[in-house]
């Protein structure tokens, strides 16, 4: 993959990732969540409500996460 840093600067664009550590803890961390029940804190919206979450986001309102679900989905 190659990457032009340039074009990311002109366009004001942010490129922004995470490490979790190596792949063999993931099972590990999992598994002491759900041993220990323990969730994430996230607030779920309908694709719908769109521009209520990202007015949310903007405004410091949003705790934690915003996930989008398709409307006609639920968890």
């Amino acid at each position: 993959m190659a990457l032009f840093v340039q074009s990311l600067v002109k366009q004001e664009k942010t490129l922004v990732g995470s490490y979790l550590g190596p792949k063999n803890y993931y099972s590990e961390m999992l598994q002491f969540s759900a041993d220990h029940n323990i969730h994430p804190k996230v607030e779920v919206l309908g694709v719908s409500e769109i521009n209520t979450a990202v007015d949310r986001v903007r405004r410091n309102q949003a705790r934690y996460r915003v996930v989008l679900q398709m409307d006609d989905v639920r968890l």
